[in-house]
């Protein structure tokens, strides 16, 4: 203070709102709120790494109060994070920065032009819309392949060049194809697509310098010195091909030392059988005789190229494409049309075995739950106790007409272990008015001192009190015994009485849940619920399918007869849920459709009980669950989860083909280039009819399988029984694994078998000795190891021995899983399975692929058309191998490489 005058300094105003706008290209708009009458705005930009490694902000303007609270960034690149940052100043204070991130707008390059075609290439063009960080990436469709969105979302990526390159030439293209492009314009942060070309096609390709003879065997072969020398072919000459596997031909040719090279292995070779171009490529051995020399060819190298690729979940079409793309085989895949099989069973649980296999969190597992499986229903445990103190204090304010002095001792167990840091109590009191010379009070809880001397301080009306519980650190409790008492006694008629305490797991109450109303004077207060207000939420594991759900149905049996507090169902492993309040089923789409189904429900206090004639009047009942049905709708099309492929191609092509039922080929096409041909049994059917077979002959390879049983592996339970000496007892599991059992009473006594109790083993079965230590009526906790089965029938089945299969796989853990792997065999293999074989004029079956109407080979088999397995050329004829159904050996490997799939889940 100078001379009567008296400075300070104002608040300065912080931006609180600032809003960013990137709708325009290469420009970002920033507006805030108007807060000042003096001063400036500075504000600095940031340029974001999508890694996290920013750069420091720089200065981008300074606007004064008065000019405005917006500002346009210039030169800003399209399709990139910014951060802007804004505060207040003025000559003597600086306010705080208030920081705001927004992505520019990304223009796609568009007007994809064709500019040039020939045989083997495309040339491209495009517009560069906005400057921007990034590349360019160019994708491409074939049209005579079957494709399921825009060639950016899924077609083949033919190149990649940079952000300011206009320009690409595809020389990966084949002669006389029809081919869209799509060019993708990409940063760090997004990318956005052009517009797809219109179809363009190559040009054809001119015909060969070379005369090919149409009738017997024509080689070629690429000489170490560049030449191509045509050698003649002797007699035997064969050519074999099976499904899935690299063709072969064994070739004879006359030997000439002055023109033949010293070793062929690793020559290019080409192979003509009456004009038709068989799909060979390399010479692999020879063994050079006196006069000829013995080769052996073999087509579809590039299969025993070494490949590795980690795949997550991705349908199998997808993976085959991407894994040829750095062959030079032609990919011809084909891509299943969607096929929505409806309403199919997941999983189903109704007993304590099925719930303790779905469910995550049980007891067992943990203990600090409260949940129990009891008589084949789940159910939440009581999390809260209420109990009403009925003393000799009356009054209409009192629950139930009736409290008693602060000196009283109570107690309640829980049957589940309370964390130490949900562990409440609250108390109802009232009764005293004056807080000067009012009581104190001491708490013990469990045997130990928590308040001494304590104010109660004033309350006239009972009212609900709740102990700093934040003080309590004795550790989790599972039995709980408290004293109140006073210290100091006030006089006669001013004494505090209670007449309800409660003690509670916060995670499942909160204070709204402890109400003073009574419902009448006299009456009883409407809660707190015994068991939980907020639900418990329970989860059922993961259940991997091998296909993807695209809706899903949930339905529950419930023991209360109503629904429950909350029903969920997911098919991306819970990253998002269809849900349902107070309700016994669900269905509906899902939001991300996947393999990964996974359901979840809320259990709590039933709330539709009538009101009972005690404090709480609702909550005293639990909800409970009966039986959880879980079914799905499936997209068909093959989907692998969770592998690893790695190793020769063609073995990861097998493994792929096992879990999809796939079949494939080495092909040749019209151009003579080399083709890898994939689709699925019965897909493709032959252009032309086979009907120059001759003499056909058929064999019934296998019966049919219209019964299966999985024994699984071993796995462990525990479970309650009451002994009935003399009487068997049925447990809950067969198949017991002699000596794992283990028999005690409550208090942990063990008991020894062939002295006290017997059992069966194979049939699941106890029974107590009348001469044992085990007493009539005593309930015995049971322990044991056995090894899980499931079984599955076809409508078929009559009892016939013939027709059942018995199968162990040890790598199956529950019933659930045994149970899907006999209903898959046996839907598998429930027909029988024939061979045909039958000599066919030359050239009329080039294709183990496609497959063959049964009418044109005139047999009588039960089916509707036939599948090339195996075909042998030979000079006089070419002989082919055809089967109804995939073989047995196939239907297992099948099933195991879908096994090993979900055990590497992770």
């Amino acid at each position: 203070m100078t001379d009567g005058h008296v400075t300070f300094t104002t608040d300065l105003p912080d931006v609180e709102e600032m809003t960013l706008d990137a709708t325009e290209p290469e420009t970002l708009g920033a507006e805030w709120g108007d807060v000042l009458n003096n001063g400036e705005y500075v504000l600095e930009l940031r340029d974001d790494d999508p890694d996290g490694d920013h750069p420091d902000y720089e200065h981008e303007a300074t606007v004064g109060y008065d000019e405005g609270t917006e500002h346009t960034i210039e030169g800003i690149l399209g399709g990139e994070q910014y951060s802007v940052r804004i505060r207040t100043e003025t000559e003597y204070k600086i306010g705080e920065w208030l920081e705001v991130e927004e992505k520019t707008k990304l223009v796609p390059s568009d007007y994809v032009t064709v500019e040039e075609t020939d045989e083997t290439s495309v040339e491209l063009s495009w517009t560069i819309e906005n400057e921007f960080r990034g590349s360019h990436l160019i994708y491409r469709q074939r049209e005579d392949y079957d494709y399921e969105g825009d060639p950016a979302d899924t077609g083949r990526l033919t190149g990649t060049v940079a952000d300011d390159d206009d320009e690409f030439v595809d020389e990966s293209v084949s002669p006389d194809r029809e081919y869209q492009y799509q060019v993708r314009t990409q940063t760090q942060w997004q990318y956005a697509d052009s517009e797809t070309t219109d179809p363009v096609t190559t040009e054809e390709t001119a015909l060969e310098d070379r005369s090919v003879p149409r009738g017997g065997w024509y080689v070629e072969l690429e000489h170490p010195e560049g030449v191509t020398i045509t050698p003649d072919v002797l007699d035997g000459a064969t050519f074999s091909a099976e499904i899935r596997d690299q063709p072969t031909a064994s070739i004879d040719i006359e030997r000439n030392p002055a023109i033949y090279a010293d070793s062929y292995e690793g020559i290019p070779i080409r192979v003509w059988k009456d004009g038709d171009r068989l799909p060979v490529e390399e010479v692999e051995e020879s063994d050079l005789e006196d006069d000829h020399v013995s080769l052996t060819a073999v087509g579809g190298t590039a299969l025993e190229n070494d490949v590795e690729r980690d795949v997550v979940d991705e349908r199998v079409s997808e993976i085959v494409e991407t894994l040829l793309e750095d062959t030079d085989l032609e990919a011809n895949v084909d891509v299943p049309e969607a096929s929505i099989e409806e309403d199919v069973g997941v999983v189903f649980a109704d007993d304590e075995l099925t719930f303790e296999e779905l469910l995550e969190a049980l007891p067992i597992d943990e203990e600090t739950i409260p949940l129990e499986v009891d008589g084949n229903t789940v159910k939440p445990l009581q999390t809260c106790a209420v109990i009403d103190l009925d003393g000799d204090i009356t009054g209409d304010m009192y629950s139930g007409g009736a409290a008693q002095e602060i000196n009283f001792s109570v107690s309640h167990e829980f049957g589940y272990k309370v964390p130490e840091e949900n562990l409440n109590l609250r108390y109802r009191r009232g009764g005293y008015e004056n807080p000067d010379d009012g009581p104190t009070y001491d708490l013990l809880w469990n045997g130990e001192w928590f308040w001494q001397d304590a104010d109660i301080g004033s309350q006239d009306d009972p009212s609900w009190r709740r102990e700093s519980w934040d003080l309590w650190g004795s550790g989790d409790v599972a039995d709980n015994s408290m004293t109140i008492q006073y210290s100091d006694s006030p006089d006669e008629g001013d004494g505090m009485f209670v007449d309800v305490v409660a003690f509670y797991d916060d995670r499942f109450h909160s204070s709204i849940d402890f109400s003073d109303e009574l419902h009448e004077p006299g009456g009883y207060l409407p809660g707190p619920s015994l068991y939980p207000d907020d639900p418990l939420e329970i989860e059922t594991e993961t259940l991997s399918q091998f296909r993807e759900a695209i809706a899903g149905y949930l339905d529950v049996e419930t023991g209360h007869g109503g629904g429950v507090d909350e029903l969920a169902l997911s098919a991306d492993a819970g990253g998002s849920w269809i849900e349902a309040e107070d309700a016994t089923s669900l269905e509906g789409e899902f939001y991300e459709s996947g393999p990964h189904i996974k359901a979840r429900f809320g259990l709590g206090a039933d709330r539709d009980l009538e009101p009972q004639g005690a404090t709480p009047r609702f909550g005293y009942e639990p909800q409970s669950l009966e039986s959880i049905d879980i079914r799905a709708d499936f997209d068909d099309r093959p989907l692998v989860l969770n592998r690893i492929l790695e190793g020769d191609l063609g073995d990861v092509l097998d493994e792929l083909a096992d879990v999809s039922d796939a079949v494939w080929e080495v092909g040749v096409n019209a151009d003579g280039e080399l083709t890898l041909e994939w689709t699925w049994p019965g897909d493709r059917k032959a252009e032309t009819p086979a009907t120059g077979a001759m003499d056909p002959s058929v064999s019934k390879e296998s019966a049919p399988i219209l019964m299966a049983r999985v024994r699984g592996g071993r796995t462990s339970t525990r479970q309650r029984v009451e002994a009935d000496p003399g009487s068997w007892v049925d447990l809950r599991a067969e198949n017991i694994i002699p000596g794992t059992e283990t028999v005690e009473d409550s208090d942990g006594e063990e008991y020894s078998r062939g002295l006290d109790y017997e059992m069966e083993n194979g049939n699941g079965r106890i029974r107590m000795t009348e001469s044992g230590a085990i007493d009539d009526g005593e309930e015995l906790h049971l322990e044991y190891d056995y090894k899980v089965s499931g079984e599955f029938e076809h409508e078929d089945y009559d009892g016939d021995r013939r027709t059942r299969l018995t199968e162990t796989i040890s790598d199956l853990s529950t019933e659930r899983a045994c149970e899907q792997a006999a209903m898959y065999l046996v839907r598998e293999l429930s027909t029988p399975r024939y061979e045909v074989s039958a000599d066919f004029p030359s050239g009329e079956i080039r294709s183990l692929v496609e497959a063959v109407e049964l009418e044109d080979l005139d047999v009588d088999v039960p089916a509707e058309y036939l599948l090339p397995y195996d075909m042998s050329i030979e000079s006089d004829r070419d002989r082919v191998t055809f089967g109804t159904r995939r073989s047995s050996s196939e239907v297992f490997g099948g099933f195991e490489s879908r096994l090993d799939s979900a055990n590497d889940r992770v």
